[in-house]
């Protein structure tokens, strides 16, 4: 998913950057802009703060999968590879790979937005480091599997505010550290979105299943998504107003499908929280929560609000 962003963008991160964000997050943080709230109550300078803590998230959660693949043969982290003998779950190995697992294996960054308005998100105070209970066999456990991602569950709350990149299909090649500026692994959770029109190779309008989803309130003024994504180059881009009930969206992401009547491929707009039906190959973009998975993408279940 390359993204139409507002502004130009550094493609590096130099330490001095880092140091330099870690700087302002502590000033912003002592001067109480970066505590959590309703992002519609906010002055430009909080919301300014949040999406500057927001992207750091995103930013520590790339870098470190970044570093993380060094010794694992250039993949990000995986369940399924992971608990291969069925020490921290007793499952089929593909079905492992949901969002709870893939983002408990990395909890120590932070999972939860500070953006987040969705009071059925917080962070897990339960979370388990060392023989987690839930687990299949305790003492080797890789990690807590009681951590959840469903905040539509009933009994439980979710703990994971970002979305990631479905691990099935074409897309399981862009699950690795592959330094392609252009592919989205990581991002802030985005609507639900139930068709889209087609209009040109790079602009299409999507229907949205809730105009008035949480997502298109993380930002004032409320009404459209906005939100961070981060790339396989480990840069985070901000994307501004890129998904608004019934306005058009042009994107620069696309995926090829074969034209009926020239016989050859035709690029077509790509939008990232939808799964377009058409292409088989399942090359497209398509970030979610997810609470199931397996070897298919239609065995993963996305949720929404």
């Amino acid at each position: 998913m390359k993204q139409q962003s507002t502004t130009t963008r550094s493609r590096g991160f130099a330490m001095t950057d880092a140091l330099a964000l870690v700087a302002v997050s502590g000033v912003l943080a002592a001067l109480g802009l970066a505590t959590s709230g309703q992002p519609g109550s906010l002055t430009g300078a909080r919301q300014s703060a949040r999406q500057l803590k927001d992207s750091m998230h995103i930013r520590q959660l790339m870098q470190s999968m970044i570093t993380w693949s060094i010794n694992n043969k250039d993949q990000y982290p995986l369940p399924s590879v992971l608990d291969r003998r069925d020490k921290t779950v007793k499952a089929a190995a593909a079905s492992k790979n949901h969002t709870a697992n893939i983002m408990s294996i990395m909890i120590w960054n932070g999972s939860i937005s500070p953006l987040e308005n969705n009071k059925n998100i917080e962070a897990d105070a339960d979370y388990t480091l060392a023989s987690p209970k839930a687990a299949a066999v305790p003492v080797d456990a890789l990690w807590d599997p009681a951590f959840s991602a469903d905040f539509t569950a009933k009994a439980a709350k979710g703990n994971v505010s970002y979305a990631h990149l479905q691990y099935a299909g074409g897309r399981k090649s862009r699950w690795a550290n592959t330094f392609n500026s252009d592919e989205a692994v990581i991002s802030n959770r985005g609507p639900e979105i139930t068709a889209v029109g087609v209009h040109d190779e790079s602009t299409a309008t999507p229907n949205y299943a809730d105009a008035n989803s949480k997502t298109f309130r993380f930002y004032s003024p409320a009404g459209a998504w906005s939100g961070n994504v981060g790339f396989n180059d480990a840069h985070v881009e901000f994307i501004k107003d890129h998904f608004r009930p019934g306005a058009k969206v042009t994107t620069g992401a696309f995926y090829l499908v074969k034209d009926k009547d020239t016989g050859k491929n035709k690029k077509l707009p790509d939008m990232s929280f939808f799964d377009e039906a058409d292409d088989a190959a399942s090359t497209n973009n398509y970030l979610g929560i997810f609470t199931t998975a397996g070897e298919k993408p239609a065995e993963y279940k996305a949720i929404w609000d």
